[in-house]
């Protein structure tokens, strides 16, 4: 028994990237990422995924054009928009135009780089503890949260840029380690670069990055000449990376100022800039909401435990490794505080942390196993290990099976009620470029992506929004569609209604009524 137990060791520690791989391929499996991967865009934060595949559209209805991105809610001037640095959503539409419509591509595509992310990660645990049995557990634990395996097969892009954020670690670290490979110095801004256009918070890794490589050299004692002179690729990689992300976030805003677009967030959200109230607020959303869904909280307590003995155990710390951490904590607090505002309702915002969690986590635990080596290494303490990130993964599936189950909020429940809609539509005669006033839908694109049409999208049929409604008419709304026939009994829509063009479970579609 003990030789088969000592092969299987030996084995595991020479193919230990292939095991991680079909490990992580089982997670998936455990996680129904081959049923997931195929669903509409619904649950939490139906809103933004419905965005992201509105970009796709865009492109493909308006010609292709990379730097004229949009969404089909006519908000601003033609549905022009710009976010994030649409690379993903345009290289959809291209496999798209290849392929055909399918909306598991940028699924997809956000799944493959979060693999390599992942891949990245136990590559890069492998190399601070020197460990395969902890760099697989730490991996699989950081991996556990609900938020990251919730967005990891989506369609949001941030979870995509954690996998790149992660990558441009990997490749970063190991460039520290060994400075005269300047092709892992060139990889790890490459995707630092792609990971800041995507998403631009991620910035603060290259930024820290280089902070990194001039304190290390300076805790070496060279001179200021010699750290210049050492320093001066780094600093052109980095200061290209600056400038990548100033130009894209320079245009982004004056494309939408051009548009007349407020829709999208491209400023901070800073924590000054709140009252108590809404700091309170804040708080109690990521103590009482969404806390349970970060980690398994015996996970939690374990990482909160570590923490504190990486703070008490620091002189038995890795100094590189430490000056990482330290500078790599900061930037997170910075980011933390810049947009404390959107850790209310977004929960994704918190994958922007997790870069900073595994530093702080990983430099508490090689110092642990410094100071007592016996201890760490002990069967006890790697069962311990193995256990907690068992019931993480095991409660974190729980977590997501909620999030599906709960599907039709009163967001996602639009995508159910008009599934067939945009193809009677087409039998009615109601073309593909008509412009279309929806009501009632929450989502400023989401019943309008499943109609495959530009328009409007009304919240309810309060006075205030009637009025809304005859100004989208003004601005030249051709078709009104109502998810309930209830609406008809508010003779302040009833007037603004035309000729009825057809119904169909429930969807009533009118002509606009032109008083001129």
């Amino acid at each position: 028994m003990k030789i088969l137990l000592a092969k299987t060791a030996d084995f595991i520690r020479t193919h230990k990237n292939s095991v991680f791989i079909v490990l992580l391929l089982l997670v998936y499996i455990f996680y129904n990422y081959q049923h997931i991967l195929f669903l509409h865009p619904q649950g939490i934060h139906f809103i933004r995924q419905t965005d992201s595949l509105s970009f796709i559209r865009y492109y493909l209805n308006h010609g292709m054009h990379f730097l004229s991105p949009g969404v089909y809610n006519l908000m601003s001037q033609d549905g022009r928009a710009a976010c994030e640095f649409p690379i993903l959503y345009y290289l959809s539409a291209w496999i798209y135009r290849l392929f055909g419509e399918h909306e598991f591509i940028l699924r997809l595509i956000n799944l493959s780089i979060c693999t390599f992310g992942f891949f990245s990660l136990f590559r890069l645990l492998f190399l601070l503890i020197e460990d395969t049995f902890y760099a697989f557990v730490f991996t699989f634990l950081f991996l556990s949260s609900t938020i990251l395996l919730y967005y990891a097969n989506n369609f949001l892009p941030d979870a995509a840029a954690l996998g790149l954020t992660l990558s441009g670690w990997y490749y970063s670290y190991r460039f520290l380690v060994d400075r005269k490979r300047k092709s892992l110095l060139l990889s790890g801004f490459l995707f630092f670069a792609l990971s800041s256009l995507i998403k631009v918070t991620t910035f603060l890794n290259p930024a820290a990055f280089f902070l990194v490589l001039i304190l290390a050299d300076i805790s070496k004692g060279n001179g200021t000449v010699s750290i210049l002179w050492k320093n001066l690729m780094p600093f052109i990689f980095f200061t290209f990376t600056l400038l990548l992300v100033i130009a894209w976030n320079l245009y982004a805003i004056r494309y939408n100022h051009a548009s007349h677009d407020s829709y999208f967030l491209l400023s901070t959200r800073p924590v000054w800039e709140m009252d108590k109230a809404g700091v309170h607020e804040v708080f109690d959303y990521i103590f009482n909401y969404w806390y349970s869904s970060y980690y398994y909280q015996s996970t939690l307590h374990v990482f909160a435990i570590l923490a504190i003995l990486g703070f008490v155990l620091v002189k038995f710390a890795n100094r590189q490794l430490l000056i990482i951490t330290v500078v790599v904590l900061l930037g997170s607090v910075s980011y933390f505080l810049l947009f404390f505002e959107q850790f209310r309702q977004h929960d994704y915002y918190f994958l922007g942390l997790i870069p900073g969690l595994v530093f702080v986590i990983i430099n508490a635990f090689t110092s642990f196993s410094n100071r007592f080596p016996v201890l760490s290494s002990h069967l006890l303490t790697r069962l311990a290990f193995l256990v907690l990130c068992l019931l993480s993964l095991n409660y974190a599936r729980q977590k997501m099976e909620k999030r599906y189950d709960t599907k039709e909020d009163l967001f996602s429940v639009i995508g159910d009620k008009l599934d067939g809609s945009c193809q009677y539509l087409d039998e009615i005669g109601v073309s593909r470029k008509s412009h279309v006033v929806l009501l009632t839908d929450l989502s400023p694109n989401g019943g309008l992506y499943f109609l495959d049409r530009q328009g409007w999208t009304l919240k309810d049929t309060s006075f205030k929004s009637m009025q809304t409604l005859g100004y989208h008419i003004f601005n030249g709304a051709e078709v009104i569609i109502l998810t309930d026939r209830n609406y008809l009994e508010n003779p302040n829509l009833v007037k603004q209604l035309g000729v009825k063009l057809g119904e169909q479970n429930n969807i009533l579609v009118y002509k606009a009524f032109h008083t001129n």
